[in-house]
């Protein structure tokens, strides 16, 4: 029946059961696309008439865990868990790629600067991530013996879902939640805060594509995404207005 199109109103009817949830609703279809696409390959069928456009379309990008936030919750989390926060934000990366940080991801340059090389769980290419100050005082504190550069509670790996979840309890502990922010934080967020971070110090495309081991084009597009407008940047414009004004009063 997949094969003939009348069966897409059967599959529209069936992803009707999601609908409350654009998010599921989007769900359903991709799951049933990917099940379709398996039977083409397969040669169970010739065709399908399965293809749908997203209706759930998150922009978060003006969402980015502030400096107060970060002080508030390492305050009283775990320090397992303020140390995958604080990885998080000093270097951008996924959760799943946070997950799998060990010491042979570290390189030294000539500059006796270090980095983080790490190939991308999403894209398979390789990141370069300057550390910072604060990446390396997690690095530097690492115990004796122990590859991995993040470890949960019990000195285990963490995986990127329960580094999520114990990351949101905390932060639902210290009341950074919706009802008082009016948004949701998550550990993705770090990601939209780490690229920010480095446009406000003046990263241009090129060093943006080395750090998140983005393409160019990528790097332009993401740019345009998280290139949030902050108070800070308001008050910058004023001292520039500011600053015209004494300019013209001397002349």
């Amino acid at each position: 029946m997949f094969s003939e199109w009348e069966s897409l109103s059967e599959v529209n009817d069936w992803r009707d059961n999601w609908k409350h949830s654009p998010k599921q609703y989007d769900y359903a279809g991709t799951v049933i696309t990917i099940v379709l696409n398996w039977a083409v390959k397969q040669g169970k069928l010739k065709r399908h008439p399965c293809s749908f456009e997203k209706v759930y379309k998150a922009d978060r990008a003006a969402i980015v865990w502030t400096q107060e936030h970060i002080d508030l919750l390492n305050s009283k989390a775990p320090d397992c868990v303020a140390r995958v926060l604080i990885a998080a934000t000093e270097t951008g990366l996924r959760p799943a790629d946070l997950a799998k940080l060990r010491r042979f991801n570290i390189e030294t340059l000539e500059s006796s600067n270090s980095r983080l090389r790490i190939a991308t769980e999403k894209r398979g290419v390789f990141a370069y991530i300057p550390i910072t100050p604060k990446m390396s005082l997690i690095i530097d504190t690492i115990h004796d013996g122990q590859e991995l550069i993040l470890t949960n509670a019990s000195v285990k790996p963490w995986t990127a879902r329960y580094a999520s979840q114990r990351l949101s309890h905390w932060k639902n502990q210290v009341g950074l939640t919706e009802e008082t922010l009016g948004y949701n934080l998550h550990l993705h967020d770090c990601r939209s805060t780490a690229t920010t971070r480095l446009l406000n110090a003046g990263a241009d495309a090129i060093q943006l594509a080395t750090v998140f081991g983005w393409n160019l084009r990528y790097a332009t597009e993401m740019i345009e995404t998280y290139a949030v407008v902050g108070g800070d940047k308001t008050d910058k414009i004023l001292e520039l207005y500011a600053k015209a004004e004494r300019n013209a009063s001397r002349t």
